[in-house]
């Protein structure tokens, strides 16, 4: 919550302490230009007491920015990028830190904050005399937890912002104002106009927000997304299970948006291909998608494989290697399906957290070495067979130690294996 106290002399007293004698800046401040400003996500975290220990740094300039980024670079190392050479804009990346140089636009700083995006972000912090600059009621908007547009021509200069003011919403737990909001609808189809790369890189950043679950199904009646995700599912998906609750909050915000993302995508790989998510993304979110559909088809419950005819143990235990440290996700779909209870839930879990546990982290009581060696046979599919054969069989309790997997590899060899697919000469 904003602090209440946040009086105009008391946000700049808190500005001068967090963010100049406390922070240790990665730079020396008296080799910045005269009037440098810092303005954005750094004096608005302070100013609500979040600053983090390397909060990225937006400075304004009066002129050579991307100049600067490259001079930071020579003399204390790190590396200078530009992002806009047009509005020279660059950014200097030194280890944890990353700082972004804009040239002022406009004539003064008053004009350049003019085309910020909301109020909260609409604040400087002049760096030589330590005055906090507020000309669009950002403080106001701080007390109000509110997101504020306090031009909605702003929101076309970078369609994003559209976007961005959810994210923000739900990073700081604020609710966007009614007129912002309405603006936002306004202007649904501008959004398919920004770079794919950028609105995935917002969206993700949304899902992990503390907030997603609350801020999600506001974002969807917009229609923002719909030029991805044109049938979204998620409605009402806004509970976790208590027994995922016990999770680090950065796991569970995971398992939270990369659930979120099989729904929106209806586990297809497509929508994110659009979005020009990385192979390896598409091919998560794609894989998670598989195995919702194949829990709502076999409707597993923990003990169910042993009795169970078909392929279903063995697939069980392909569920359980593939999906590894991503289960909760996949119990998260299944408690908004349904398609195990909280009971079942709760045991998942518990074998989860067991790494000993054979099914829940399956691994063969062989390696192939030992079995070459035992059996006389070479590399090839009959030995990657007998490996998967016995990795299930010891997942469902059929093998309990070293005896009974050798005589188990004994007999599925006897009766699988075959000089030509495995047998040496």
């Amino acid at each position: 919550m904003a602090p209440s106290f946040l009086t105009a002399a008391a946000a700049q007293a808190r500005c001068r302490q967090q963010l100049l004698s406390q922070l240790c800046w990665p730079l020396d401040r008296r080799a910045l230009p005269r009037d440098t400003v810092l303005v954005g996500g750094a004096v608005r975290d302070a100013l609500l007491g979040r600053l983090a220990t390397h909060p990225d740094l937006d400075l304004v300039v009066p002129a050579h920015g991307i100049a600067l980024c490259q001079a930071l670079s020579r003399t204390h190392g790190g590396t200078a990028v530009v992002l806009d050479r047009e509005r020279d804009i660059g950014r200097w990346v030194k280890g944890p830190w990353s700082v972004d140089v804009a040239c002022r636009a406009g004539t003064d700083l008053r004009a350049d904050l003019a085309r910020r995006d909301f109020s909260l972000n609409a604040m400087a912090l002049l760096l030589d005399s330590a005055e906090l600059v507020d000309p669009h009621g950002g403080l106001e908007a701080l007390r109000q937890r509110r997101i504020r547009c306090f031009n909605p021509a702003n929101l076309d200069a970078d369609p994003l912002r559209c976007l961005r003011a959810f994210r923000i919403a739900a990073e700081l737990g604020f609710r966007l104002e009614t007129a912002t909001a309405a603006a936002i609808a306004n202007r649904t189809g501008n959004l398919a106009s920004v770079a794919a790369e950028r609105v995935l890189v917002e969206l993700e950043r949304l899902l992990r927000a503390p907030g997603a679950a609350e801020l999600l199904p506001q974002l969807l009646t917009t229609g923002l997304l719909r030029p991805w995700f044109p049938r979204p599912d998620l409605p009402g998906r806004d509970s976790i299970p208590a027994v995922l609750g016990g999770l680090p909050s950065e796991v569970l915000r995971q398992a939270w948006a990369d659930a979120a993302l099989v729904l929106l995508s209806a586990g297809m790989p497509t929508p994110l291909a659009k979005l020009r998510a990385s192979r390896q993304r598409r091919q998560w979110v794609s894989e998670l998608g598989e195995w919702r559909r194949w829990l709502q088809t076999n409707q597993l419950q923990p003990g169910q494989g042993k009795q169970q005819g078909g392929n279903a143990p063995a697939e069980r235990v392909r569920l359980h290697r593939r999906l590894g440290d991503g289960l909760p996700t996949l119990l998260l779909l299944a408690h908004w399906d349904r398609t195990l209870d909280a009971e079942a839930i709760s045991t998942w879990m518990a074998r989860w957290q067991d790494t000993a546990d054979p099914l829940f982290h399956p691994r063969t009581p062989l390696d192939g070495d030992e079995l070459r060696l035992m059996l006389g046979c070479r590399p090839g599919p009959a030995l990657g067979r007998l490996l998967e054969h016995l990795m299930v069989e010891q997942a469902w309790g059929r093998i309990c130690d070293r005896q009974t997997a050798i005589r188990s590899a004994e007999q599925w060899w006897r009766n699988n294996g075959t000089q030509n697919d495995g047998c040496r000469d």
